[in-house]
């Protein structure tokens, strides 16, 4: 093979609960939850269904699957339907695919919820998409890359702060095109072939697999927790099936330095990543985490980062690298009241140049009742 590409096995280790949906929700009548175990149960629906039927209560599962949520008599668990049937868990443990355990014992819920569930392989296990991984690395690259280069991004603020919305399927996709073009586009191809042109792109000199399938026992339900500047938090209504901190990853990576060195103008590698991830960290915990009192902190800080879902709006973007701090939390501000606020009602985000920080609430969650950051994972040396 040839020397300039550099082949690694990363090992990632999970340090906070991390998130990556699969598109799909469980609903709130398709699994167990026992309160007395903290455990939630996944079905077979099949054998739920043909359990249902055996047992002759087809018009009182048609019933209760369709009631409306007022409806009280049968707005309840399913655990508790069934056991009000007459079938316990003898009965309905033979229907279980497999278990999982719940972040807290003591979620904030005044009903079962939906369950946003993790991606799976064909055969039903978890694992880390390339892409996800690759996405974490480019936003880190790109952040940093922006504030090594401050003063070469003019035109791109200036294009931030004139975006007029255009739809929100489209609102900042031309100062994001651009701004990707200028930090990863190099003339890397042919002449003939434009520079915007996905193929001068130098990111495809960073090829991440998917990761190595993940034990369905690295799984377990994380309830979505807001914290604000204050330290007060917040329980929403929103489960997630996340891997448990502690467990470990295998992706496979290889770097095409031959492509990758026309951005930085030298071999690159691992190392030069890691350097990255550990700038990217530090900046985000200056700069936002540590506006928020009493905020979650972790000990294995070296070659952390955030990736999945549920993580949050600043590290998912590189707005704060673009603009100064006490810019950015304006201008973060008014993208997010674009996006999430009707015209009709007032902005939740008209508060946040005066607390400092935009957006005002740190995403978090319970785990084994401590409350940690979502997202959080590194790079084992």
């Amino acid at each position: 093979m040839e020397d300039y590409l550099i082949n690694y096995e990363l090992k990632i280790k999970i340090l906070t609960p991390v998130y990556i949906g699969s598109g799909y929700t469980v609903g709130k009548r398709e699994y167990i939850h026992d309160k007395s175990k903290n455990l939630v149960s996944f079905l077979d629906l099949e054998k739920l269904f043909k359990g249902i039927l055996d047992n002759g209560l087809y018009s009182e599962y048609e019933k209760y699957f369709t009631a409306d949520n007022k409806n009280r008599e049968m707005n309840v668990e399913l655990k508790q339907f069934l056991e009000r049937a007459g079938i316990g868990e003898d009965k309905y443990s033979e229907w279980i695919t497999y278990s999982e355990y719940m972040g807290s014992s003591n979620l904030s819920l005044q009903n079962t919820h939906e369950i946003q569930t993790f991606i799976k392989d064909a055969y039903g296990n978890p694992y880390i998409p390339g892409s996800s991984l690759k996405g974490a690395i480019r936003t880190i690259l790109e952040s940093n890359y922006i504030r090594k280069k401050y003063n070469e991004f003019d035109r791109s603020r200036a294009e931030v702060k004139k975006e007029g919305m255009k739809g929100k399927t489209r609102y900042m996709s031309v100062p994001q095109n651009h701004l990707k073009e200028k930090v990863f586009h190099r003339q890397i191809t042919d002449e003939r072939v434009k520079l915007e042109n996905m193929q001068n792109d130098i990111m495809r000199g960073i090829i991440v697999g998917d990761s190595l399938s993940i034990d369905k026992n690295s799984l377990c339900i994380c309830q979505k927790i807001d914290l604000s500047t204050k330290g007060n938090k917040k329980s929403l209504n929103v489960l997630r099936e996340c891997l448990k901190p502690g467990t470990v990853v295998t992706v496979p990576l290889t770097i095409d330095s031959k492509i990758v060195r026309n951005m930085y103008g030298k071999k690159f590698d691992l190392e030069d990543i890691k350097a990255d991830i550990n700038m990217f960290y530090k900046n985000y915990k200056d700069e936002y985490i540590t506006k928020f009192k009493n905020f979650p902190q972790i000990i294995e800080e070296k070659n952390a980062f955030y990736l999945g879902g549920g993580s949050g709006y600043v590290s998912k973007t590189v707005t704060h690298s673009l603009f100064n701090e006490d810019n950015a939390t304006k201008v973060v501000s008014e993208i997010l009241n674009e996006v999430f606020t009707q015209k009709s009602k007032p902005s939740a985000n008209k508060d946040d140049e005066v607390l400092g920080v935009s957006p005002h609430t740190l995403k978090c969650t319970y785990y084994l009742e401590n409350l940690c950051q979502m997202g959080l994972c590194r790079i084992v040396d």
